[in-house]
């Protein structure tokens, strides 16, 4: 290419000035910057800096000018890769235009900002380059490949990412349903949203941050993923402010959050079927569980309607701790007369594992306890009452059961461990393990005046989704075996039925009068 043409070049890209098509008025490939002569190249971008005075960068940073800059920083990036100038670094640092907020080309605004970072880190400056990628990574913008390069890079410089990912790439689906479960309470302490997906795509939920509008957002986003045509957004969510749910269609499909300044949001994913649960509440920092007697306790019956749980003999699990649960609540009322006790289904219904704990939050309750019967796929010589709080714990039976509970399989269950960071406060798991050690006693002794030689489990740590995301003390109480012949002839009967309850609620009656 003549000396001189590329004035016209940079002209055309800088100033938009109208240039007749030809074959050279476009960008040079890697190969044609690799062969051009070096210090002319390098005296036609001295030239086109010292023009362009702030003013100037104004105008170019409206509008298609800004697109010209980028590529203009662009080549001047590929310009200093292959020859190492520092002349051409500066002209590329200085017009890469970094990723902003609101753009109408993310993939390609954030691609600039992977370079931008790069260009920072060959010329030795750590902290430019670290700022561009979180402020990058805060915007939501570009395609899961831009961002992975971009958290990678970010991880060299001692960038931590907050984000939430989960799913595969390479899958497509559909968001099919988006719920709201708490809204309809205008005094709700938390609102949960359940985004469920016809596969297992990509997703990652980037963390809070202020758009141009001056909204803050937290962003869902997904890869290969669409909004089906029958979904309907509810995008009238307005609880005192806490939140509002817009679609997003682009290079990445998913939700925005528009959040109240003190919102805290937290994520995780559960399977079969693909669901994102998403919860929104207003705690800034840890808050001390509450002292005395609780005002509102939440009695989890497990399972219902058509998914039934445990199955022997014509039996369902689902009617028998609906029956155990109604008799606990019973007793309870009776011992903390005080305290609204609230079942989280008193009927044969089918009730998500999002909603039981999501109705706590969002109800505000003190307590959560969750009533299951145990069942196994051999032959159980030694049965028992169980009590769990949530953990991580790898022993084979509990894995099984957890996946029994969870409706999923024992090699999905392990990986929710990495989910559970900040779910959990630490006065929490304290207050839930003491939960279920009185819980747990008053079972046990309850059900021995029935089966004196009931076998003792202790108390246990398991990954249970339903207790995933609680905001208060929460235990899992495995009431006894429908697998050992003995223990589900007594199932079946009121007086044991009966005992179990009373067992339940004593035990929460006692931790109550410990508090």
């Amino acid at each position: 290419m003549p000396r001189y043409a590329w004035v016209g070049l940079v002209s055309c890209l800088f100033f938009g000035v109208a240039c007749r098509p030809s074959p050279s008025a476009a960008i040079p490939s890697v190969r044609e910057v690799d062969a051009l002569d070096v210090p002319a190249l390098a005296e036609r971008f001295a030239a086109v800096a010292a023009r362009l005075r702030s003013d100037d960068r104004g105008v170019l940073e409206r509008g298609a000018s800004t697109e010209r800059a980028r590529r203009a920083g662009h080549v001047a990036l590929i310009a200093y890769r292959k020859h190492h100038d520092a002349r051409f670094a500066r002209f590329a640092r200085r017009w890469l235009v970094p990723a902003s907020r609101d753009v109408d080309a993310p993939t390609p605004a954030c691609l600039a900002s992977v370079d931008l970072a790069e260009l920072h880190v060959a010329l030795g400056d750590s902290r430019r380059a670290a700022d561009v990628v979180r402020a990058t990574l805060a915007s939501g913008i570009g395609s899961f490949g831009c961002r992975t390069s971009l958290r990678a890079l970010g991880s060299s410089l001692g960038v931590e990412s907050e984000s939430t990912s989960f799913g595969t790439d390479g899958v497509h689906a559909n968001i099919v349903t988006v719920d709201v479960i708490g809204a309809d309470r205008a005094d709700a302490a938390s609102v949960r949203v359940v985004v469920s997906l016809d596969g297992a795509a990509r997703g990652e939920l980037i963390p809070p941050s202020e758009d141009a509008r001056g909204e803050r957002l937290a962003r869902l986003r997904f890869a290969d993923t669409r909004l089906a045509p029958s979904l309907a957004l509810p995008r009238s969510v307005d609880v005192a402010g806490l939140l509002r749910i817009d679609g997003v269609q682009g290079d990445a499909t998913g939700l925005d959050f528009v959040l109240r300044e003190d919102a805290v949001v937290r994520a995780y994913a559960l399977e079969s079927p693909v669901r994102w649960v998403v919860d929104f509440d207003r705690p800034t920092q840890e808050a001390p569980i509450a002292v005395g007697p609780p005002r509102l306790v939440i009695l989890d019956p497990g399972h219902g309607g058509d998914e039934h749980g445990a199955r022997v003999d014509g039996t369902r699990e689902s009617h028998l701790v609906l029956d155990i649960a109604q008799r606990a609540a019973a007793r309870l009322r009776q011992l903390l007369p005080m305290t609204r006790v609230v079942l989280t289904r008193t009927s044969d219904d089918e009730v998500s594992l999002e909603q039981r704990s999501a109705m706590a939050n969002a109800l505000g309750a003190d307590l959560f306890v969750s009533i299951h019967l145990n069942d196994a796929d051999v032959p159980v010589v030694t049965g028992g009452i169980t009590t769990f709080v949530l953990d991580t714990d790898n022993e084979r039976q509990a894995v099984r059961l957890a996946a029994r509970e969870n409706s999923t399989t024992t090699d999905r269950v392990g990986g929710l461990s990495v989910l559970l960071a900040g779910l959990h406060r630490t006065t929490q798991v304290g207050e839930s393990r003491r939960l279920a050690s009185l819980v747990h006693a008053a079972t046990l002794a309850h059900a021995r005046t029935v089966l004196p030689r009931i076998p003792d489990r202790g108390v246990r740590s398991e990954l249970f989704y339903v207790l995933v995301g609680t905001r208060m003390p929460a235990v899992l109480v495995e009431c006894s075996f429908m697998t050992r012949p003995e223990e589900l002839t007594a199932l079946r009967t009121a007086p044991y039925r009966e005992e179990l309850g009373r067992g339940i609620a004593e035990g929460i009656a006692q931790y109550a009068e410990s508090r």
